[in-house]
């Protein structure tokens, strides 16, 4: 396997889709459910555009679950979206785009 300087060189080298592998594992860890339809190419864009974002505007971005996995929704391509930070908290677990 990668040692800890292999893995910590990668995720420097490939910020975007190492932060959708993290978001993924984040979904898991809240209890969450990944789709069969889950591509891991496909989510990458979420994290680059919201990365990109919150460097550009200097206001944070968060990936987020459109119907929150709080309320059955899959961690998949389909239902992610990009909010800001406060967006994100003012949407809680509601369910709207």
């Amino acid at each position: 396997g990668r040692g800890f300087a292999d893995t910590e060189r990668w995720q420097r080298e490939n910020p975007d889709r190492s932060a959708a592998i993290k978001g993924k594992e984040a979904a898991i860890r809240r209890g969450g459910s990944v789709a069969e339809s889950y591509i891991l190419d496909l989510c990458v864009p979420f994290y680059t555009e919201s990365r990109r974002l919150t460097r550009e505007t200097g206001i944070r971005y968060d990936v987020d679950h459109v119907i929150p996995l709080s309320k059955g929704g899959l961690h998949c391509q389909s239902n992610l979206q990009v909010l800001t930070q406060r967006e994100n908290v003012q949407k809680g677990n509601k369910h709207y785009v």
